[in-house]
């Protein structure tokens, strides 16, 4: 039963709420009339209700509150430990600088042999090139010289260098060609007659590629 339901002018309200009763005698004394009195009552009723229900909110609001400092507080003891743990492991790792770690060493080391074979197997174009033009150049130089020799006092090193390579290996297959002929046949007049045809050759050749 509420205090606002309480009837303040109950004939046994001495035996029901004997503090109300002598509460209410007191303001019969003072010179409150009853309709006054119950009015009065009901005012301070209300007003003490309200008291505790924003004690009531203030008690909810302080437990939500407390509540909350409490998660922040974990949160905040979760992330030290977190800090303290990722520290202890850079120190480690600072303490271990020659340890590499396995999968990455033995992955660095596959990459090497790779690289390796590779260059071991094929070489760049860049440089295949440049030896086949080397070797080309040198084939080049030493049948210009055999030319030259074969072609005596007719043609000049540089003369035959001047030529392309295509012109020139013609010309030194030429002078195998006739060379192998001369010691199957064994014939010296051909022989004598050799240089002659060799130098008209020669002048032909050396002609057209001018």
């Amino acid at each position: 039963m509420s205090q606002q339901a309480i009837n303040i002018l109950d004939p046994n309200l001495a035996q029901s709420h004997p503090t109300l009763y002598n509460w209410t005698q007191g303001m019969r004394q003072a010179g409150y009339s009853n309709d006054q009195i119950q009015v009065y009552f009901q005012q301070q009723m209300a007003q003490q209700q309200q008291a505790q229900q924003a004690q009531q909110v203030n008690q909810v609001n302080a437990a939500q509150a407390h509540q909350q400092q409490q998660i922040q507080a974990q949160q905040a003891a979760a992330a030290q430990a977190q800090a303290a743990q990722q520290n202890q492991h850079r120190m480690a790792a600072a303490q271990q600088p020659n340890q590499p770690n396995p999968q990455t060493a033995h992955h660095q080391q596959a990459q090497i042999q790779a690289q390796q074979q590779q260059h071991a197997n094929q070489q760049p174009p860049q440089q295949q090139g440049y030896q086949n033009e080397q070797q080309q150049q040198q084939a080049k130089l030493q049948m210009a010289r055999n030319i030259v020799n074969a072609y005596s006092g007719r043609v000049t090193l540089q003369q035959v260098l001047d030529m392309d390579f295509q012109r020139v290996q013609n010309l030194h297959a030429e002078i195998i060609q006739r060379l192998n002929q001369t010691q199957q046949h064994g014939q010296p007049q051909q022989g004598g007659q050799q240089p002659q045809q060799q130098q008209q050759s020669f002048s032909s050749n050396y002609a057209s590629n001018s």
